[in-house]
């Protein structure tokens, strides 16, 4: 099976990361689509044009399965004509952080986009506090990750997990956020917070272990070059 995922830029690495430690025989293209990039601050109309176009390039390359790698673009698939074939990585994660927390409070930490459109409150039944991180984003594009992040940074998160005190569980809303998961499920714990749902990692999961192919992985970036089995 070959496998299409896309996002604007380091979550679909992310979650290309995750399949990978999942599944190694199936093949990948993975378009990062940096030109585009932050899908966190567009309108409705924006992203459902971007977003048609990257499921179109991703059928042209041959793609059996679609993935949504980014919860932002997944707020526009509803609006998108044939797009109810795609995976939405946003569904997957509303679906496993009720299944981890049944009758919990549920924290989003997402894009201004997705908090705007209400797309997790809606799949989660209309109860979750949805807490825009949009400057997360820039951060991790600039090469902040677990290990690798500043006291001001770290100060940034410790006022988010702060909005989060209370919940039972956070999503990370936005698949850059995995590359944080350490660091926030550090200080989530230190607030009482027992769960942690990478919207990266359960993208990854809807792939199945049984699917075969060359384990292949082409990251198409939409500034450069296409790039076999390899990571630029």
């Amino acid at each position: 099976m070959t496998v299409g995922l896309f996002d604007s830029g380091e979550g679909g690495v992310n979650l290309l990361s995750h399949l990978r430690k999942r599944n190694a025989e199936c093949d990948v293209f993975l378009l990062c689509d940096r030109a585009n990039s932050p899908y966190g601050t567009k309108s409705q109309e924006e992203l459902s044009s971007i977003v048609g176009k990257n499921i179109a390039l991703l059928r042209a390359l041959g793609a059996e399965k679609i993935i949504a790698a980014c919860c932002t673009a997944c707020t526009a698939l509803p609006y998108i004509e044939g797009a109810e074939v795609v995976t939405s990585t946003l569904a997957l994660t509303a679906k496993r952080a009720r299944e981890l927390s049944p009758c919990g409070k549920i924290a989003v930490l997402a894009t201004e986009a997705t908090v705007r459109s209400g797309a997790f409150s809606d799949a989660l039944g209309g109860d979750a506090l949805e807490i825009p991180a949009q400057p997360l984003v820039r951060m991790i594009e600039n090469g902040v990750r677990d290990g690798n992040i500043r006291r001001s940074e770290r100060e940034y998160l410790e006022a988010l997990l702060e909005k989060c005190r209370g919940a039972d569980a956070v999503i990370l809303g936005c698949t850059h956020f995995s590359s944080l998961r350490g660091e926030i499920t550090r200080l989530a714990k230190k607030r009482g917070i027992r769960t942690v749902v990478d919207s990266a990692e359960v993208g990854a999961s809807s792939v199945e272990r049984s699917v075969g192919g060359g384990g292949r992985s082409y990251i198409i970036n939409t500034r450069m070059k296409k790039c076999p089995n390899g990571r630029r």
